[in-house]
């Protein structure tokens, strides 16, 4: 359980360390000194993973180039079309990258679990099928957040728009770190009981037969 505890931990610092410099440098020290920290966080943690020689997933290397890319266009833009409508430019292509994972044997959900230590390396249809459908789940939750906030601008000036953006990203973020982390096991055996599994579908259709 501490092991867990400790790689869940290791994984929100490694991926989400830039975004809570960032949150934290912007509220004290304004929009680019935040932009620059999280940036320079990304560098260290991507150096420090090289010496120390551990491996790098998928979705470090997403998050990463994401904080790279649009934080040096929010110093150079600066324009506030570009600040209006970067909230869902960035969750649609999160939501592009969760739900190409889809086509791949592992999904992008199982990668970040079996990193964390959260379940085996070792695989079986049915767990396949479990995290296709959180990382579906994932991929649904950013395409619904990128059109309330398509919505949201036009209904709100950028400065309502932008602490409405920051109080329901975080909240409903949060919550879906709360289901995909603390959730999982309790789904699982719910599945099981509803005999949603493919295996215990199959054996289902082979005893109808």
């Amino acid at each position: 359980m501490i092991d867990r505890i400790k790689n869940t931990t290791r994984f929100l610092i490694s991926n989400f360390g830039p975004l809570i410099g960032f949150y934290f440098v912007n509220h004290f020290w304004g929009f680019q000194m935040g932009v620059v920290v999280s940036i320079a966080l990304v560098i260290i943690e991507f150096i420090w993973l090289k010496l120390k020689k551990l491996e790098i997933g998928r979705f470090f290397y997403f998050s990463s180039a994401m904080i790279l890319c649009f934080g040096i266009a929010d110093l150079v833009i600066q324009a506030p079309f570009f600040i209006k409508y970067e909230a869902s430019i960035t969750n649609l292509i999160f939501a592009v990258f969760f739900g190409s994972s889809l086509f791949k044997e592992k999904s992008i959900i199982q990668e970040i679990a079996e990193s964390q230590g959260r379940t085996s390396t070792e695989s079986s249809v049915d767990k396949i099928f479990f995290f296709k459908l959180f990382t579906l789940f994932w991929c649904l939750y950013f395409v619904g957040k990128a059109a309330f906030y398509l919505w949201l601008n036009s209904v709100s000036t950028l400065e309502e728009g932008m602490i409405i953006r920051l109080i329901v990203g975080k909240l409903s973020f949060w919550m879906m770190m709360f289901i995909s982390i603390g959730l999982p096991r309790k789904i699982w055996k719910l599945f099981e009981r509803l005999k949603i599994f493919p295996s215990q579908r199959a054996v289902h259709l082979s005893k109808a037969e």
